[in-house]
C-alpha cells in the first residue's frame, strides 16, 4: 500500500520531522529505493510522498477498505497508486544509471543478484582497495617521517653553517636574508654584503655629517660594517656565482672593507666580464680608458663598452657618449653620443642621469640633428647578452 503524507497539524517540530522522515523511508522503498545504498536519493522519495495530485484527480476511500484509491472524473478512471508514483519510478531509473559501477555492483550484492563469478570480482576488488588504503597509509606516514627528518636536517644545516658563520652575522643585515644566505643562496649572500655597505656609506651617519657627536665611533662601526660586507662578498665568491665576484671586484676598486687594488679589482671584473656580466663588462671598458689596473687601450675600451652598451647596460651607453664627444679613444661623433646618451635615458637605472649627458649633448647638435638622435635611439634594438 502507498503511504500517504502524515498529518502533522498541532504537533511539535521534532515529531513532525519523524513521522515525515518515517514516511520518505516507507515511500522509498514503495517505489524502488534502497534507503541504505540510496541515501543521497532520499530527497526523490520525499519529494514524491509529498506531491499534489495533478489536475482532475482526487483521494477516495472504497467502502470497507482502508486503501486510498485515486479517482478521475473526466477520465472515468480510478487506481490504487498515486497518479505521480510512476513518473518518479522512472526518475530513479535514470538516476540510477548515472551511478558509479561500484554503486551498482554494491548494491546487486546486496540484493544477492550477483553471480558466483561476480561476486568473487567484487570480493577481490574490495581486498585490493583494502590494501591500496593501506599503503596509502603507510605512505602518508612515510611522507611525515620525511618531512620531519627534512626539517631537522634544515635547523641542523643552519645551525652548523650559522656557527661557522657567526663571525659574519650581523644585527645590522636582515635576518632572514643572512638565514638564506647561510642556506646556500648566491643573491641573498650578496644581498646581506650590500646592506652592509649601504648602511656604511649612508651620509646621515658620516662623521662629516649630521652626527659629530658620535663621529669616532662612527668611523670605526663604518669600518667593520664595510669589513663584513667584504666578508659576505667573498663567501658569493666561493659558491662560484657571478654576482659575487662582482661585489668583491667593486670592493678592491673603491676599497671598502679592503685595500684598495686597481689591479685585483681589473682581474675580477675581467673574470666576471668574459662571464658575459654587462656591469663588468662596462667597468673593464671605464678601467682601459683611464688605464687603472690595467694598461690604456682604446680599442678594449671600446670593445668593452660597445659590448655593454648595445646589450642594454646604461652605464655602459653614457660611457661611450663621452667617449664619442671627448674624442681620445674614437673619432669625436657629438651626434652619436647624443644618440647613446637618449638609449640610456630608457634604462630606468641611469634614466635620470642621462637627463644631464642629454643637455650637454644637444648644445653641441643642431635641432635637426636632435631630433634624429632621438630617433634613432627609439629605435635601437639591444642585442642578446651572450656574445654568441
Amino acid at each position: 500500500m502507498r503511504p500517504l503524507p502524515p498529518d502533522v497539524k498541532g504537533l511539535s517540530a521534532k515529531e513532525a520531522a519523524r513521522r515525515i522522515k518515517n514516511a520518505t523511508l516507507e515511500y522509498a522503498e514503495y517505489i524502488g529505493l534502497e534507503p541504505d545504498l540510496d541515501k543521497d536519493l532520499l530527497w526523490l522519495a520525499q519529494e514524491g510522498l509529498m506531491a499534489a495530485l495533478p489536475d482532475g484527480w482526487v483521494l477516495k476511500s472504497m467502502k470497507g477498505l482502508g486503501d486510498p484509491v485515486y479517482y478521475n472524473k473526466d477520465l472515468k478512471k480510478s487506481m490504487f497508486e498515486h497518479p505521480t508514483d510512476e513518473k518518479y519510478r522512472k526518475m530513479l531509473k535514470k538516476l540510477r544509471k548515472k551511478e558509479p559501477q561500484e554503486m551498482k555492483i554494491q548494491r546487486r550484492l546486496q540484493t544477492g543478484q550477483l553471480t558466483e563469478e561476480e561476486q568473487e570480482k567484487a570480493r577481490k576488488k574490495e581486498i585490493r582497495r583494502k590494501r591500496l588504503k593501506l599503503v596509502q597509509h603507510w605512505l602518508q606516514r612515510i611522507a611525515a617521517v620525511s618531512a620531519f627528518a627534512c626539517i631537522a636536517y634544515g635547523v641542523a644545516y643552519i645551525g652548523f653553517y650559522g656557527w661557522r658563520m657567526q663571525a659574519m652575522l650581523s644585527r645590522d643585515a636582515p635576518i632572514i636574508h643572512q638565514l638564506v644566505a647561510i642556506i646556500g643562496s648566491c643573491e641573498a649572500t650578496v644581498s646581506v654584503g650590500s646592506h652592509l655597505h649601504a648602511l656604511a656609506l649612508d651620509s646621515k651617519h658620516d662623521s662629516v655629517g649630521n652626527a659629530p657627536d658620535d663621529a669616532e665611533n662612527w668611523v670605526q662601526k663604518k669600518g667593520e660594517l664595510l669589513q663584513l660586507g667584504m666578508k659576505w662578498f667573498l663567501h658569493a665568491q666561493d659558491k662560484g656565482c657571478t654576482e659575487g665576484t662582482r661585489a668583491v671586484a667593486n670592493s678592491y676598486y673603491y676599497g671598502r672593507g679592503v685595500e684598495a687594488d686597481a689591479s685585483k679589482a681589473a682581474e675580477l671584473f675581467s673574470e666576471c666580464a668574459k662571464k658575459d656580466d654587462l656591469t663588468c663588462a662596462a667597468f673593464m671598458g671605464l678601467l682601459h680608458y683611464n688605464g687603472k689596473g690595467v694598461e690604456i687601450s682604446p680599442s678594449k675600451a671600446i670593445d668593452w663598452t660597445v659590448f655593454a652598451a648595445r646589450r642594454g647596460d646604461g652605464y655602459a651607453a653614457i660611457n661611450l657618449s663621452v667617449f664619442l664627444s671627448e674624442g681620445r679613444v674614437v673619432t669625436r661623433d657629438y651626434k652619436e653620443a647624443l644618440k647613446w646618451a637618449y638609449i640610456a635615458q630608457r634604462n630606468p637605472q641611469t634614466e635620470a642621469m642621462a637627463v644631464s649627458y642629454i643637455e650637454m649633448m644637444s648644445k653641441q647638435n643642431s635641432p635637426k640633428e636632435r631630433e634624429h638622435a632621438k630617433k634613432l635611439a627609439e629605435e635601437f634594438q639591444f642585442l642578446p647578452v651572450s656574445k654568441e
